[in-house]
């Protein structure tokens, strides 16, 4: 059940928010930024489908986990 704490784990304050469905990886640019290509059709079917988003950072310094997680989002697709 969601959120789930992944303290246990070793990511003591991380929580897992959504339903891990779709993993992509991605890569961190030297500034720091990471760039998702999200491309949304045209169908005006797809007006007010939501999805949400959530990532998880490699950073073997944050905890025994050796990975941190974003705060998770939810975005309605509008016109």
């Amino acid at each position: 059940l969601l959120p789930f704490d992944l303290a246990p784990f070793g990511a003591s304050g991380c929580m897992l928010r959504i339903s891990p469905d779709i993993v992509r990886e991605l890569t961190l640019a030297a500034q720091g930024t990471i760039v998702l290509p999200m491309p949304i059709g045209s169908s005006p079917a797809l007006v007010g489908q939501q999805f949400f988003l959530q990532a998880v950072v490699v950073d073997p310094a944050a905890n025994a986990w050796g990975h941190t997680l974003s705060n998770a989002v939810h975005m309605t697709i509008g016109v």
